[in-house]
């Protein structure tokens, strides 16, 4: 009877442990679904005219709900994950959507043919160098808002504020900006003003903390003077016409490097204006 038992108590706790097995794969599974995005043209692109795209966003086998974005157009997607947006496109190449859900980016591309007229003119070099330190030649300073500590760029809000180096291409070149991260989840929202202006000059999203890309999806960077301007979105051509921008945050300490006090943010891409 005692050997019977004994007998069934292993058989009950390897069933229990091959249960426990089963079930921690399958959470394993669940977490490491993949985020997808589709997208395609309703019709054929035409330049410089509004067109429209479908697409679905799915988790694992399931549609989901999630924001999308073509170069600053945002919509949500329903509960089956299905989306329909309409955007203006500038250029030929290849051009992405990004969808958003939790922690999770995904993109699909779609490029459009080299048939009309698009001048490689229109895009514009534009560079940050901001040295937001107290031993940069033009003292800057970083803070992390209302939570006390170090400022870890991307993690939790920050702000630094600093003048950026002259000598750089575009409008931010030799001025006093601010560059402000929000405390949330990746992507994290990030943007680039002139101090004191409310308003937005360039924003966009990185992945993370550690990202050495942005995605700049909008803003005014005063060039209201020339025309409108877009951003590219390809994801492999960071850093140059019709991609992302590339981006390198370093941080900095005090002279006894005892604690971190400040960042160098320098970002470099290119903007297509789109009336000039």
């Amino acid at each position: 009877m005692m050997l019977l038992m004994g007998k069934s108590w292993r058989l009950a706790t390897a069933v229990s442990a091959m249960s426990c097995l089963v079930l921690l794969f399958g959470v394993e599974q669940a977490t490491a679904a993949s985020l997808r995005v589709s997208i395609k043209p309703t019709a054929k692109v035409k330049l410089n005219q509004r067109s429209c795209f479908e697409g679905r966003v799915t988790l694992g086998r399931r549609g989901v709900v999630a924001e999308v974005d073509l170069e600053g157009k945002n919509v949500k997607s329903n509960r089956r994950g299905a989306y329909r947006l309409c955007q203006t496109i500038h250029w030929t190449g290849a051009h992405a959507v990004y969808a958003f859900k939790g922690g999770r980016t995904a993109h699909d591309k779609f490029r459009v043919g080299t048939t009309g007229m698009t001048s490689g003119v229109n895009w514009k070099r534009f560079e940050i160098q901001l040295p937001a330190y107290p031993q940069a030649p033009m003292p800057g300073s970083c803070a992390p808002g209302a939570i006390p500590g170090p400022v870890e760029f991307g993690i939790n809000y920050g702000v630094c504020i600093g003048w950026s180096n002259p000598g750089t291409d575009g409008q931010f070149s030799g001025k006093r900006l601010m560059v402000e991260w929000q405390g949330k989840p990746t992507p994290t929202d990030l943007r680039f003003m002139y101090r004191g202006d409310y308003c937005p000059c360039i924003y966009g999203w990185v992945d993370g903390p550690g990202a050495r890309i942005f995605h700049p999806t909008g803003g005014d960077p005063g060039l209201e003077e020339q025309g409108g301007f877009k951003f590219g979105s390809d994801p492999d051509k960071p850093g140059q016409p019709g991609g992302t921008w590339l981006l390198k945050t370093t941080p900095h300490e005090d002279a006894l490097g005892l604690y971190q006090n400040g960042w160098t943010i320098h970002t470099i891409g290119y903007l297509y204006e789109t009336r000039s």
